[in-house]
């Protein structure tokens, strides 16, 4: 899912070399051109997209789209083309046209997952908490052991006053974990209960033990819930549809991510 553990990427074809008959060594050695000239495409591609990713959490739209032009020169009929577009049209909070690309992600591969993550994602923008929740409890089905996926789902229970439900998940969530997502999901019910103490000891904690980049992305995706932790004595107050201006923690295998993402692999 690289540090941003978001690309899916094609198997690289390995060769081992025996005995060939002469008659066949030609046909041999234009199978391994055609196989090195597909790794190189495939190396552009993902370049191409890793820039397009990087430009646009950087805030720089016009090169973003200068580099999924050239994704799609590569690979017209990608998944990640129309994903990557939703990714900027999200930043740009143009929210339908959005969706409309994350759709059309998910109609090119049915199992793309940054698609769906996407999709669960603009239902919590939107502070449209029940299709969030069930968005992301449906992508638990590939990727159950994603902290990102428990922390949204922990505090989605939260903000429809299930709480029993919130603890529950909260719980399962390891610690210490990949992520810091435990410690807020705890900061998120003690401020609901109005603890500011418990709020202020799990935030410390959480940047104590992990980067404050992996940090600042729970803290900004509670804030577009609207639990603003850095407010003492801030009310629980209605979801604001904001995007997050900081990447998700990094994922391992087959996709997550919890700020738009362009692509990723389930796991973090």
């Amino acid at each position: 899912m690289n540090s941003r553990h978001r690309f899916l990427h094609s198997a690289l074809h390995r060769h081992r070399f025996t005995r060939y008959p002469a008659l066949f060594f030609c046909l041999l050695l234009m199978g391994l051109g055609a196989a090195r000239a597909a790794d190189s495409s495939n190396a552009k591609f993902n370049l191409a997209v890793d820039q397009a990713y990087k430009a646009i959490q950087a805030g720089k739209f016009a090169e973003a789209e200068k580099q999924i032009e050239a994704a799609g020169r590569l690979q017209p009929n990608a998944a990640e083309i129309p994903n990557l577009r939703g990714v900027l049209l999200t930043r740009e909070q143009r929210y339908d046209e959005a969706a409309e690309k994350y759709h059309q992600a998910i109609a090119i591969d049915p199992n793309f997952y940054p698609a769906k993550f996407n999709l669960a994602e603009l239902a919590w923008l939107h502070g449209d908490v029940p299709e969030a929740l069930q968005r992301y409890q449906e992508l638990q089905s590939v990727d159950h052991s994603s902290e990102v996926l428990q922390f949204k789902i922990a505090i989605c229970y939260l903000l429809l006053g299930d709480e029993a439900n919130a603890k529950t998940v909260t719980d399962i969530i390891p610690i210490p974990g990949k992520t810091p997502a435990y410690y807020y999901a705890r900061a998120a019910d003690w401020f609901r209960k109005g603890n500011w103490p418990q709020v202020e000891h799990y935030v410390a904690t959480a940047h104590k033990y992990y980067p404050d980049g992996r940090c600042l992305y729970f803290e900004a995706a509670l804030r577009q819930v609207g639990l603003d932790l850095a407010k003492r004595n801030a009310a629980w107050t209605t979801p604001v549809s904001t995007p997050s201006p900081s990447p998700p923690p990094p994922a391992s295998t087959p996709g997550s991510s919890p700020a738009p993402m362009p692509a990723s692999t389930p796991g973090s």
